[in-house]
């Protein structure tokens, strides 16, 4: 129980006691001294324990108030106030049934004592039953501490919120009309942008890593200068307009969740009819979109933080659990192979243990690959590199990863379903290809992206009934709306590519700052 909810109990109690004593000491009787006496025994025995958490403990502590209330009627009636303190104390440890024990309790007390005695009159009874009542409220407000209070001091209180809001989240999403696609989202924006306003480039940009990422474009790519007027947008929230570039916050909740940029045509005379005025007006025309917006750029989010979450527990347990298993097992062939009977017996022996080994090599290897993901500090290419030494290591054969990436990062849900893809298409090449050389190239400019892997093996082959490899990377390629292509190399072997948006090349995007690098993993 809370300690905050331990001082507020004995505060009531001592509150009532110096209550109930300063209008006794000015009209002081026998009774009601007694009586006092009494309830100040009862309730320091009372505040051993403060908050009764049993039943028994309030119908007890109940009982004895009430008696001593009702028996000190006659000469001190001012000593019914103490009936109020019971459901309150009760309500703040047991909620509702506390306050209704306690209630309870104090009417069957009173109610039988007055029948006993005769000698309680109607009007007292009143005012007795008065001062219940004044209880039951207190008690209600109590009720109500008592559950913000101990919810709060639940260790599993975020669980339970987590499950209702996520209960919550999965009955509404059946009832949105535009569905939880925030790309399918920013191109609506986008419609309703080019509706108002003639241009030659758009963009929606989300906020990322303390900068931003562009969601979806169209047309021309944004130059610097569009570029900077985003920037200066999430620094004030106002729109900015340099030239024929302009740039608008979107905002949800009086949160910035987006910035639009774009470029004006130049066949138009932005002050001359009316462009700059519309534009000002955009904000407001799509607050709705914006909500929209909004709530599918956090279930991205609860996605991609749920999915690296279950990664990182499956690591751990195979980590933990499965390849320990193998582990033991090859310790226990290696035991019999020693003790083998003839050399018949130590080669099966051997070759088992051979392969329990390349076993728990595998595992080892998914275990690092469900671990691997795209952060804070480590790009797409960053993970891709890191993916491909390791394999390069474990296999031997050699990985060059080249990498072009502007500073500018992806969403992350996009980044690490793209890191998946090119994990996947590697690990083929690795197990099924037969490669002696793996080739991965990076392309990004967000939105745009153009992920290869390419070998030299054999091809393209039969697909097995229990391969899900491909049906996986297409899978994860929608997600993303990424188009997926799955060939035979133009020299042999086997080519996959995924791309997002138009190709660019760094000639394409000259002027625009980029951090290009190549790597290559040599085989140990």
């Amino acid at each position: 129980m809370p300690e905050t909810l331990r001082r507020v109990a004995i505060g009531a109690r001592v509150f009532a006691i110096l209550g109930l004593a300063l209008p006794l000491a000015l009209k002081p009787t026998d009774q009601g001294i007694i009586g006092l006496v009494v309830l100040v025994v009862a309730w320091a025995i009372a505040s051993l324990d403060p908050v009764p958490r049993s039943v028994l403990r309030t119908v007890l502590e109940a009982g004895v108030v009430a008696a001593c209330c009702m028996i000190a009627l006659q000469g001190s009636p001012l000593l019914l106030g103490a009936l109020v303190v019971v459901p309150f104390v009760a309500g703040l440890g047991r909620g509702l049934w506390g306050v209704s024990a306690a209630v309870s309790t104090q009417m069957l007390v009173a109610v039988g004592l007055s029948v006993s005695s005769g000698a309680v009159s109607e009007a007292q009874m009143l005012d007795a039953f008065s001062w219940m009542m004044t209880g039951v409220g207190l008690g209600l407000v109590a009720s109500f501490v008592h559950s913000v209070m101990v919810v709060e001091d639940d260790p599993l209180a975020s669980y339970r919120e987590a499950r209702s809001l996520i209960k919550e989240l999965l009955d509404l999403s059946q009832n949105l009309s535009s569905g939880l696609d925030a790309v399918g989202l920013g191109a609506v924006i986008l419609g309703e942008v080019r509706d108002v306003v003639p241009t030659v480039g758009l963009a929606v940009h989300v906020p990322h890593e303390g900068g931003l990422t562009t969601l979806v474009s169209e047309g021309e790519p944004v130059d610097d200068t569009t570029a900077m007027l985003a920037e200066e947008v999430v620094g004030n929230g106002r729109v900015r307009f340099q030239s024929r570039s302009f740039a608008f916050p979107l905002v949800a909740d009086a949160e910035l969740i987006a910035v639009v940029s774009g470029v004006l045509s130049e066949d138009f005379d932005p002050t001359g009819v009316g462009i700059v005025e519309a534009v000002y007006r955009l904000p407001e025309q799509l607050v709705s979109t914006s909500v929209r917006l909004d709530t599918a750029l956090l279930f991205a989010a609860l996605k991609h933080q749920a999915t690296a979450e279950e990664r990182g527990r499956w690591a751990r347990e195979m980590h933990d659990g499965v390849a320990q298993d193998i582990a033991y097992l090859g310790y226990a062939v290696d035991a019999l192979a020693a003790q083998a009977t003839s050399d018949e017996q130590r080669t099966q022996l051997q070759d088992l243990r051979r392969r329990i080994s390349g076993v728990v090599a595998e595992v080892r290897r998914s275990v690092l690959t469900l671990r691997t993901q795209v952060g804070a500090s480590e790009s797409l290419g960053a993970g891709l590199g890191r993916l491909a030494r390791h394999l390069s290591d474990v296999s031997g054969i050699p990985i060059q990863v080249t990498v072009d990436e502007r500073t500018t990062r992806l969403r992350p849900e996009v980044e690490a379903e793209l890191l998946r893809i090119g994990q996947e298409a590697m690990n083929n090449a690795v197990k099924h290809a037969r490669a002696t050389q793996i080739d991965v190239s990076c392309r990004v400019d967000p939105p745009q992206v153009e992920l290869l892997v390419v070998d030299n093996g054999r091809g393209l082959q039969g697909g097995r009934s229990d391969s899900h490899g491909l049906n996986i990377m297409k899978e994860r390629a929608r997600l993303i709306g990424a188009e997926l292509e799955v060939r035979d190399g133009d020299d042999g072997g086997a080519m996959v590519r995924v791309q997002i948006g138009a190709s660019t090349t760094p000639s394409e995007r000259a002027g625009t700052p980029s951090a290009p690098s190549s790597v290559t993993m040599e085989a140990p």
